[in-house]
């Protein structure tokens, strides 16, 4: 019954009024469960049936006497609603957690839209915030307390390959990489995962027998280049400033340490802007030339084409060396999984987050030892304001008037829905990725006065 009472708060956090058997004290409610289980299943605006064998057995009466005396009499109720109205069904609708769940629902309900219960979203278009929504299977559970629970997210730092989820596609890319050498331009906007995807991509190639350098250009001890050895090779190479001044002499030791390797050496670089913005475009030019010996990776938050030419005014020199793999939302499947792990909670995260890494792991974060969901959604709507305002300022004109569509529900112009997507913004059918960046771009419009 977790899951439906995180979809029930969800919902409740929406503004849409839910009844909810959970939501009753522990003795039950002050006129009897059988009073307030028919009540409810006569009177609500709107009735979700959530499908499952036990609601089915209910349905059919096939529950023994004295186990969910409550559910099987709602669902009379419910079946004589669907009787007296005829076609009219509009009150009612049945939302399933997993596909298999459909086996479950009722003949006579078969023919009605079936809703997705982890896309709370889909829910919620229907509820169209009015009126009241029971969750009809779970209106004779006996209330569930509700406990803190102890969340794996860490928003401090990269997730450890071990926590690590989806980007199959640029896993397998990688895969063959190692093998034949090359490399990638790893493009993504800021907390979207690249530290993250490096992290996994290195321990890959640890376990697969490469040398790994993992160059974090934040934590160098400058630029010098006896330094940049260093970190390219993993300290394996460790030059003095007498025997290595210049952009070609490091190049040189990179290259005769990269060839020695039995197998070809994996370089993985963090925010490899900064190399750009301080090396020699010599150093780049000879990169190039080795990129067949080992596997280049930089991650960064615009492409080097873009980057070669606002700091070194000159087109880049990898050209056709590096495919450029854009860093946006996870799969589905990998969004999902990283959201159970926040059960009761992962209908919540689905529904704030969509499947955005970052917003996943913070609102999961900030659920993690807190019993107040009030609370939690608060501290991390305040915190997510913050991350997406800066995000908002790097964004084009054209790109924030597309997000503003995106949320009124006007179509996004075909020529923003790529760009968009691939910054994790959008969802791949042009939708905002959760139900956070509606509300903070509908609390921006508000404050500044726009409708």
């Amino acid at each position: 019954m977790g899951a439906v009472r995180t979809l029930a708060d969800g919902l409740k956090s929406e503004g849409i009024d839910v009844l909810l058997d959970q939501y009753q004290p522990p003795s039950g409610p002050l006129e009897g469960w059988p009073v307030w289980c028919g009540r409810v299943a006569e009177t609500a605006e709107k009735v979700l049936i959530i499908a499952s064998k036990n609601y089915l057995d209910c349905w059919h009466g096939r529950q023994l006497p004295g186990l969910r005396n409550g559910a099987t009499h709602e669902a009379l109720i419910l079946q004589n609603r669907v009787y007296e109205g005829g076609a009219g069904t509009a009150f009612l609708r049945v939302a399933c957690f997993d596909d298999k769940d459909k086996d479950f629902i009722p003949l006579r309900l078969k023919g009605l839209s079936r809703l997705n219960a982890r896309n709370p979203a889909e829910i919620i278009a229907w509820a169209d915030g009015r009126g009241v929504v029971a969750p009809a299977a779970v209106l004779t559970t006996a209330p569930t307390p509700v406990v803190a629970p102890t969340h794996p997210f860490d928003i401090q730092r990269a997730s450890s390959p071990a926590a690590f989820v989806g980007r199959r596609r640029l896993l397998t890319i990688m895969e063959d990489l190692m093998q034949r050498g090359g490399g990638i331009s790893l493009v993504g906007d800021a907390r979207i995962g690249k530290s993250s995807v490096l992290a996994k991509l290195s321990e890959m190639a640890v376990r697969s027998g490469h040398a790994v350098a993992l160059v974090d250009t934040q934590t160098l001890d400058g630029f010098d280049w006896p330094e940049i050895v260093r970190k390219f090779t993993s300290g394996a190479v460790q030059p003095t400033s007498a025997t290595c001044s210049q952009a070609d002499q490091a190049a040189t030791l990179i290259a005769n340490w990269a060839q020695r390797q039995p197998a070809k050496p994996v370089v993985l670089v963090d925010e490899a802007e900064a190399l750009i913005r301080h090396l020699d475009i010599r150093f780049f030019e000879r990169l190039r030339g080795m990129i067949e010996h080992l596997c280049l990776i930089f991650a960064t938050r615009q492409t080097l084409p873009v980057l070669f030419r606002e700091h070194r005014n000159t087109t880049s020199p990898f050209g056709n060396k590096m495919n450029t793999e854009p860093l946006g939302l996870l799969e589905e499947a990998a969004a999902q999984e990283l959201a159970e792990r926040a059960e009761p909670y992962s209908g919540l995260l689905r529904l704030w987050c969509g499947a955005h890494p970052y917003y996943l792991q913070l609102l999961g974060s900030c659920l993690s030892g807190s019993a107040d969901v009030t609370e939690a959604l608060s501290r991390f709507r305040a915190t997510a304001a913050d991350r997406l305002t800066e995000q908002w300022e790097r964004l084009r004109p054209g790109e924030r008037r597309g997000l503003q569509q995106a949320v009124q529900g006007i179509g996004v112009n075909p020529e923003l829905r790529p760009g968009l997507h691939e910054r994790g913004l959008l969802s791949p059918d042009g939708q905002a990725f959760g139900q956070v960046l509606h509300w903070w771009i509908k609390r921006e419009d508000a404050l500044n006065g726009h409708d």
